[in-house]
């Protein structure tokens, strides 16, 4: 049986789609998460200098979605043909699309999504972005009202559920307590819609 070790910050960014492949797959794995102030002492330990990083077997893979793609063929995730496969790479570069699009906020937001972000910006968009949703929202989240929050899903054409999440905060996960809908719903919403 393998092991593996995610290194990543202590935070979700960049690693969480790995640690929610290891929840839907039920596989454990050693969370390793450094705070910004213990990183200096362990850069150099990792191949590009960066993380995440995750360690399989003593072996250090590198690439946050090459990482993903390993992991979702490794756990029966990616796919029974080459055209289920396709359509994973597709979801997979449309996450790391819209990564680099909100990198630099919050200026350069497309404007139909700039709405999504911004309470004081006009939401007479949201009816533009016309790709399934699945809209989760955090009850305890202090950001943003679940009233505006559900107002603002309404609007989105092909809205595939809306759905507020006990205990949730405003970042969800698989790996925090009260998250377990969040579990059931996203593979749901992947079958579903792809």
């Amino acid at each position: 049986m393998s092991t593996y070790k995610l290194y990543y910050f202590n935070g979700r960014g960049r690693a969480e789609a790995t640690r929610l492949l290891f929840t839907v797959a039920g596989q454990k794995f050693e969370d390793i998460r450094y705070e910004r102030e213990e990183w200096p002492a362990h850069k150099s330990e990792m191949p590009l200098g960066q993380v995440p990083v995750l360690e399989v077997d003593g072996v250090k893979l590198v690439q946050s979605m090459a990482i993903a793609r390993f992991l979702a063929k490794r756990f029966g995730l990616y796919g029974k043909d080459e055209l289920q496969q396709a359509r994973v790479d597709a979801v997979i570069d449309t996450a790391v699309d819209l990564m680099l699009k909100f990198a630099p906020v919050p200026k350069g937001y497309d404007p139909a999504l700039n709405c999504l972000f911004n309470r004081d910006a006009t939401d007479d968009k949201l009816d533009e972005i016309n790709i399934p949703a699945l809209v989760l929202h955090g009850a305890d989240d202090r950001m943003f009202p679940a009233q505006d929050a559900k107002e603002w899903s309404s609007k989105l054409p092909k809205l595939w559920k809306f759905e507020i999440v006990e205990r949730g905060v405003h970042q969800l996960s698989l790996t925090e307590p009260g998250d377990e809908v969040v579990a059931q719903l996203i593979p749901q919403f992947i079958k579903e819609t792809l």
